[in-house]
């Protein structure tokens, strides 16, 4: 999922230009903040251009599901490398969903 204005009427009462989008990865199971955190380090350490990860929640219907958030990736070609290293680390992704309404 991409959310290109996440915190519409917050920051976009000036003008920001263009700004990077948020793009949220649905997780497989509950990790923790320090779990996300430490593999987005180590993952870090060996990238050329950090990306910024943040462990969240969204709300799909009656859905809750465990995310991750991703900022300042470059291209969206990028989001398969990064979850491939971040599942090497321990973070695992849910593989696919259905959602009724």
């Amino acid at each position: 999922m991409e959310s290109t204005s996440p915190f519409f009427g917050y920051y976009q009462d000036a003008p920001m230009g263009n700004p990077d989008p948020y793009i949220y990865c649905v997780l497989d199971s509950e990790h923790t903040f320090l779990e996300v955190i430490r593999a987005t380090m180590r993952m870090n350490e060996k990238r050329r251009n950090p990306v910024d990860i943040a462990s969240g929640r969204l709300f799909l219907l009656d859905k809750t599901c465990p995310v991750i958030r991703v900022k300042h990736i470059q291209h969206f070609n990028q989001v398969p490398l990064v979850q491939q290293a971040l599942m090497q680390e321990g973070i695992s992704f849910k593989k696919k969903a259905t959602y009724h309404s």
